[in-house]
């Protein structure tokens, strides 16, 4: 709430003090005209006027010359016209270090003076440092609740406190965080209270922005695997095989998800890259004796205990059997997990497993990243502009995420990538195991 400040106005002593001074200085003017009248001059010139229609006076209360230098010096310039107040009857407003003719001390919302029809004694200083009715000032300054469309009230500190978005940078009351609330599970936004919003059979809510490019199963999502499966191939790494896309509902990504060990870091993974999941099999061959070349058991072979022989080096082999998709998200959220989960794997048919964690995850939110960037084009193709911000707000959600895994995961890649591409950098892991040690 901004600051009270009060104005006020000339008094009876201060208007009988200036009245006295014109009379004095009419008079001296009359007394010296007079005087010049007995030098047989019998042209009499006419009074001067100011700018502003004041009667001629004095070089002090002119509004020329040095009395323009004298009346700025003095503060008797009003501070909306910056014309001469002049010491005609009537009062002015003093206010923030000025004075002011009532007319033009004006509120800088409705442009209505603030002493129309006698004024209230108070009003309000925005953050422009123009002054303002107070609920002018209300109207425009106070924080409104994105939910319930009501200006958010003081706290008991007597502060007005309220959460915001850091990426649509939108207020809300702190109570709407614990009373309910629902927020879209694509863009995190809460749903205002006069908004009908879409509810999914599993209890999750979609803004209608997101729910107007909604993927709604596997059938419709064939299309955006496609391009991205080709997203790919012109980066360089074409997938040997198609492994099956399926839209899934929680549960069964769940299920999926402990097999696979997945759970165990989702507390620190992205809100979207938990809703998605590779399932892959590894298959190991098990060590076998092997007889080296020219040696035997039969008639004239060397005794048994001269026998040389080898081991079969371990090997290990994998196929991705499915990537699982939770069902129900918008094209661009969808997209990126389907791009997350195809490095995986593309990683896995290469036969690679055992990356650090950091590693591996950090390369996957490298790819969906770059994958989002190539959206731009289409973004800006849709109406509204909305799809432009939710690629720009789920490219934020990877690019300031603070977990070490998937955050600093993401911003090694980049850093990599930006030095040799994305080809040179998956080969380098698929050989190496570990990040490269290039420098810039």
């Amino acid at each position: 709430m901004a600051n009270r400040h009060y104005y006020a106005t000339s008094d009876q002593e201060e208007e009988l003090a200036l009245k006295l001074a014109l009379e004095a200085s009419l008079a001296d003017a009359g007394n010296t005209a007079a005087a010049r009248g007995t030098s047989g001059s019998s042209q009499q010139q006419p009074p001067a006027r100011s700018n502003n229609s004041h009667p001629a006076g004095p070089a002090p209360y002119s509004s020329s010359g040095n009395g323009a230098k004298m009346a700025a010096e003095t503060g008797s310039q009003c501070g909306g016209c910056s014309k001469w107040l002049g010491l005609a009857p009537g009062y002015t407003v003093r206010a923030l270090g000025q004075q002011w003719h009532p007319e033009c001390f004006r509120c800088a919302g409705c442009q209505q003076p603030l002493t129309l029809n006698g004024g209230a004694n108070t009003f309000a200083v925005g953050h422009d440092q123009q002054p303002y009715h107070e609920a002018c000032h209300k109207q425009l300054f106070h924080p409104v609740c994105s939910v319930c469309k009501q200006y958010i009230p003081e706290g008991p500190s007597g502060q007005t406190e309220w959460r915001e978005h850091p990426f649509w940078r939108l207020k809300q009351c702190p109570s709407h965080y614990a009373d309910g609330s629902v927020s879209c599970c694509s863009c995190g936004r809460l749903q205002p209270l006069a908004d009908e919003w879409a509810s999914l059979q599993d209890g999750r809510h979609l803004c209608l922005e997101c729910l107007d490019t909604l993927v709604v199963d596997t059938k419709d999502a064939q299309p955006l695997y496609d391009e991205i499966l080709r997203f790919f191939a012109h980066m360089g790494m074409p997938h040997p095989y198609k492994a099956p896309l399926l839209l899934v509902e929680g549960p069964v990504l769940d299920e999926y998800a402990h097999k696979e060990g997945r759970r165990q870091d989702a507390a620190h993974a992205p809100m979207f890259s938990v809703r998605g999941l590779c399932v892959a099999h590894v298959y190991t061959t098990i060590p076998s004796v092997v007889r080296a070349v020219g040696q035997g058991l039969g008639f004239g072979a060397a005794p048994v205990s001269s026998i040389a022989t080898r081991m079969a080096p371990l090997q290990q082999h994998c196929s991705v059997s499915a990537l699982l998709v939770m069902y129900g998200l918008p094209r661009l959220l969808l997209g990126s997990i389907v791009a997350h989960e195809l490095m995986h794997a593309y990683l896995r048919m290469r036969h690679v497993t055992g990356l650090p964690l950091q590693v591996e995850e950090g390369l996957c939110q490298l790819v969906a990243m770059l994958w989002l960037d190539s959206q731009d084009f289409w973004a800006k193709q849709q109406q509204g502009g909305y799809q432009e911000r939710l690629l720009s707000y789920l490219g934020y959600q990877i690019r300031t995420d603070t977990s070490e895994v998937y955050g600093d995961g993401f911003r090694i890649a980049m850093e990599k990538f930006q030095m040799r591409g994305l080809k040179a950098l998956v080969e380098h892991v698929i050989a190496h195991g570990q990040w490269p040690n290039w420098s810039a």
